[in-house]
């Protein structure tokens, strides 16, 4: 199954715990980072099988694009607080709706990310609400989606 999920079955490397890049906090750590982004086990690149679990057990504050994330991953990225990633970046975005789903069932936040590496991936706010509708997401849970993304660059901002 290691290929199903765009890894390659190799483990991932052991990951430094979040408290090294930032403190419990929130505030700017030992290494420097106000949070902390991993990238997940998206299904159009290969990633590592168990990238998820390892980004979710080390503490980091978003997960982008976790692809086929399982509901036991979700269910810990809820205990602990984690960010799970819709992203409107084309290829990450397919599995926008299971990301969705598991999020509702298990109680994990979500925040919505372009992933630009250009401007041309930057989209508009229409475009944005347009692709959390397609990932099946409410009105409602669209905006706590939009809370938690300014929620959270306002602890960013606070720390520079």
């Amino acid at each position: 199954m290691s290929g199903a999920r765009g890894g390659s079955g190799a483990h991932p490397l052991e990951p430094r715990q979040a408290a090294d890049y930032h403190g419990d906090d929130g505030v700017l750590g030992p290494l420097g980072a106000a949070f902390v982004v991993v990238h997940g086990e998206t299904i159009v690149e290969p990633v590592a099988e168990g990238t998820n679990r390892a980004a979710i057990e080390a503490g980091v504050d978003i997960l982008a694009h976790p692809g086929l994330i399982t509901a036991e991953e979700a269910a810990l990225a809820a205990e602990r607080g984690i960010f799970l990633e819709i992203t409107t970046r084309r290829g990450h975005s397919l599995a926008n709706g299971h990301v969705a789903r598991m999020a509702r069932e298990t109680g994990a936040s979500l925040v919505l990310n372009t992933d630009a590496h250009l401007c041309d991936d930057l989209v508009t706010d229409a475009t944005a609400r347009a692709i959390a509708a397609g990932a099946g997401l409410t009105d409602a849970e669209i905006a706590v989606m939009r809370a938690n993304s300014e929620k959270l660059a306002k602890r960013v901002f606070s720390a520079c």
